[in-house]
């Protein structure tokens, strides 16, 4: 496939959608981000995009950081009220 060619197409599929700004590597990004916030490990983010460093491999980990307080308040959703009924958590303790 000729750049040319992919250059046209591309911008008339991304019209088509209204996402006018979109490039393509964006898609590679977002893929990677994806996997590991779903789970992800380095080593599986490093096969699927083909990376061959963990330099490369480890914006994805990052670009997933943000979620941290998020993942975060889930669990102590879920551990919080398991341990509430503990004697430890009444007294300020681990569970």
């Amino acid at each position: 496939m000729s750049e040319g060619w992919f250059k046209k197409n591309w911008a008339k599929a991304r019209s088509e959608v209204g996402v006018k700004t979109v490039r393509f590597h964006d898609l590679r990004h977002t893929a990677g981000t994806l996997a590991t916030q779903n789970g992800a490990t380095l080593k599986e983010v490093m096969s699927r995009l083909g990376h061959t460093t963990t330099a490369a491999a480890i914006r994805y980990q990052r670009a997933a950081d943000d979620r941290d307080r998020e993942v975060a308040d889930r669990l102590d959703e879920v551990f919080g009220r398991q341990a509430s009924g503990s004697p430890a958590s009444r007294r300020g303790g681990p569970a």
